[in-house]
Formats: C-alpha cells, sequence, structure tokens
C-alpha cells in the first residue's frame, strides 16, 4: 500500500535523495511486534515445538479481539535493559483492522487445558500466605479459600490449578468488606443488589403559643 508522496511534480531527485519518493507498506499480511518477560521464553520456546502458536490482537482498552494471528518468530537474545524478548505475529488482515504504526494489546496462547477451573480474575485476592478467594458456603457464609492459580485464562479469567472445586461459589465484588465467616447475599451476574433498609423517621408537627 502506498503512502503520501513525498516529493511533488518537479523537484530534482535521484540516487542520494533521502526520504525517497513515497512510503510504501505491507498490510496483507501485517506484522505485530511485542515483547515478553526473559522468563517465559522457554515456555515460548517450548510451545514452538508444537506447532503454529495462536496470537490476538485486542483494542486499546484490552477487551475485544480485534485480530488473530499466528507467532513467526522470537529475538535471538534478550534485551538486558528490560529484561524482555521480541517477539513477531502475523495477521491476515484481510478487513485492514490492523494499521502500520497502530497500538495493540497482545495476547499469546501458549496451549489448550481442556476441562480445565476458572474464576472470574478479580474474584483472586493475594495475601501475605499468598492467594485465595472468598467461596460461598451452603449457609451463605464465605471461607477464605487458599487457591494455587496456573495463569491467565482469557482477558478476564484466572485459572485455577489447586485449591478449589468445580461448583463452588466465589465472591468477585466487595471482598474488602468481608472475613472469615462473614454473611452475603449471593446475586447472579448482572444482578442488582438491594438497597440497604432504613428506619424512617416519624415526623412530628405541632402548633399553639406560650403564655
Amino acid at each position: 500500500m502506498a503512502g503520501l508522496r513525498l516529493v511533488d511534480v518537479g523537484n530534482i531527485v535521484g540516487p542520494t535523495t533521502s526520504g525517497g519518493i513515497v512510503v510504501l507498506t505491507q498490510i496483507h499480511p501485517i506484522s505485530v511486534l511485542f515483547n515478553l518477560p526473559q522468563q517465559n521464553i522457554e515456555a515460548v520456546r517450548d510451545g514452538m515445538t508444537k506447532g503454529a502458536l495462536q496470537v490476538a490482537a485486542l483494542d486499546r482498552s484490552n477487551d475485544k479481539v480485534i485480530a488473530t494471528g499466528t507467532l513467526k518468530v522470537i529475538s535471538n537474545q534478550i534485551d538486558t535493559s528490560t529484561s524482555t524478548f521480541q517477539l513477531k505475529a502475523e495477521f491476515a488482515n484481510p478487513t485492514d483492522t490492523l494499521w502500520p504504526g497502530q497500538f495493540v494489546n497482545v495476547r499469546l496462547q501458549l496451549g489448550t487445558l481442556h476441562g480445565a477451573l476458572v474464576v472470574p480474575a478479580q474474584a483472586v485476592q493475594r495475601g501475605p500466605d499468598g492467594d485465595y478467594v472468598f467461596a460461598v458456603q451452603p449457609d451463605d457464609t464465605v471461607k477464605m479459600q487458599p487457591v494455587t492459580t496456573g495463569g491467565e485464562a482469557g482477558a478476564s479469567q484466572t485459572l485455577i490449578s489447586k485449591g478449589l472445586s468445580a461448583g463452588v461459589r466465589v465472591v468477585t465484588e466487595g471482598q474488602f468488606r468481608l472475613k472469615q465467616n462473614s454473611k452475603v447475599i449471593p446475586l447472579a451476574p448482572g444482578q442488582v443488589p438491594p438497597m440497604p433498609k432504613t428506619t424512617a423517621a416519624k415526623a412530628r408537627s405541632g402548633g399553639g403559643q406560650h403564655g
């Protein structure tokens, strides 16, 4: 794809002209460069030996997947100033969703765990003894349940590898008001909590003059 021309009719150009005449960019396919912490390099290399790794490009708010592609190559050296390594993913980009110079968030899928247990990311709390969730008991009290997490599952969920069973209800909001055995009112997703009850004060009226 050709961009804006850098010279006009009548300009003198030659082999030594800096900047060229026009900028050409490729968008079908288009590449996205991103960085990961160096401690992830072995997991990425191991994943690449098992097949093509899927990469998702998300919008600036990190909420919506706008394109999917595959990982093509990783850098052969670590950036010592940031302790990261660079990766390049390629996207077919048939609808021109991605554009040269555009900022996107990137999610790299290293593998798929079938039957994995996940919870909303905001349910996982971090304490001095490690991660935990507030598990809702049958009597609607809560228990601080230690868990072991296994990484992210998508943009808004966390994988639980130990400490929780399927079907257990967990608290996702208002944990700062809770402690062990606190009573809660479970709500379905999207359900509005009831308004707090207040005691209405009775107004007294009267009149007259004091003699």
